[in-house]
């Protein structure tokens, strides 16, 4: 993390899965409702089936098979809500 206080995020997708517009999209998301607690997004081509996201190299959602579960924008929203949250909290 190299500005104090901001998330760096991370998007592992797979590509030949095509989540590449999935990926994008949340990302898209995540800076327009919370940008300024973000200080980077990467989004990272994987292997077959990956889809994670990471707060600061922390895991928070994936991609899930049984049952099948695709993270959506919403839920990254709230995860980053809590994080906001627990960071004000600790002041």
């Amino acid at each position: 993390m190299t500005e104090r206080g901001k998330l760096d995020v991370t998007i592992e997708y797979c590509h030949n899965c095509g989540d590449d517009l999935r990926a994008a999209w949340i990302a898209g998301e995540m800076l327009f409702r919370h940008g300024d607690y973000i200080n980077t997004v990467k989004l990272l081509p994987s292997g077959h089936g990956k889809f994670s996201i990471s707060f600061n190299d922390e895991v928070v959602l994936e991609h899930l098979h049984n049952p099948h579960h695709w993270p959506e924008a919403r839920e990254v929203t709230e995860k980053l809500m809590e994080w906001k949250d627990a960071r004000l909290a600790a002041r």
